[in-house]
């Protein structure tokens, strides 16, 4: 009888635990993951980018390559990452978890604006070898424009007129504390950037340098969208004769 008893015992108490252990990983999951405190000092630049910057997925600490046309996105906090600016993730309406699926990134839809020219297939890449052969070519500047236009699709076209070579400047302002000299280039690149804190004359570079210059990024600027303007609904012709 005793015997029972400790089996019995012993089984209510195994059966305790295990919902115990239940109990906290359900709570440990619905508050997310944790986040270890942000040294931004610590983080590694991200080089070579196909597209832009953003932070990481979920803690946001360090800047990461963002996702570009037709890469994977979203998932369980974001792990698969962010798109890049002016794309969306796009998840499937047959998903089985709306919140944790892994995406698409894909075109934000526009309207509002005049559409872009459409093409059967994007133009060559804007690169200074193509640009030196005809300084008025159009091109695709996808990969270097320096601020992708979405109301201009995904082969982002401009003129070679608009593509120059752009120096790294290596300084930041000392003014500037949100910058972290140490890296050679801010972080913050809208509190410390070419506008705000430009570089000196020096390095300075100009339209139509592609054939001169050979340091710096190569990178296009991208013609801005254009409003689309329509006539009043209620507007009426008036017809005056005289005598």
């Amino acid at each position: 009888m005793k015997a029972r008893m400790r089996i019995s015992s012993c089984n209510y108490t195994w059966l305790y635990l295990t919902l115990l252990q239940i109990f906290v990983y359900a709570i440990t999951c619905s508050n997310g993951l944790g986040c270890p405190h942000c040294n931004r000092q610590k983080c590694k630049y991200p080089t070579n980018c196909p597209g832009g910057l953003t932070y990481e997925p979920y803690c946001g600490c360090c800047l990461v390559c963002a996702k570009v046309l037709g890469e994977s996105c979203g998932g369980p906090w974001g792990s698969s990452g962010h798109c890049d600016k002016g794309l969306e993730c796009y998840i499937s309406p047959f998903a089985y978890t709306k919140g944790s699926s892994i995406g698409v990134c894909r075109h934000i839809p526009v309207s509002g604006y005049a559409a872009a020219p459409t093409f059967s297939t994007c133009r060559p890449a804007c690169t200074p070898e193509y640009c030196m052969k005809d300084h008025t070519a159009i091109c695709s500047a996808t990969n270097n424009a320096i601020e992708i236009k979405t109301c201009r699709g995904g082969c982002q076209h401009t003129s070679c007129d608009a593509c120059s070579y752009i120096p790294v400047c290596h300084k930041c302002a000392v003014d500037d504390f949100k910058c972290l000299k140490r890296y050679g280039r801010c972080l913050k690149r809208k509190r410390c950037n070419r506008s705000t804190f430009p570089c000196p004359a020096s390095q300075k570079g100009s339209s139509n340098t592609y054939h001169k210059m050979k340091h710096g990024i190569f990178q296009c600027g991208v013609p801005d969208c254009i409003p689309i303007t329509e006539a009043p609904t209620n507007a009426t012709a008036t017809v005056t004769t005289d005598g």
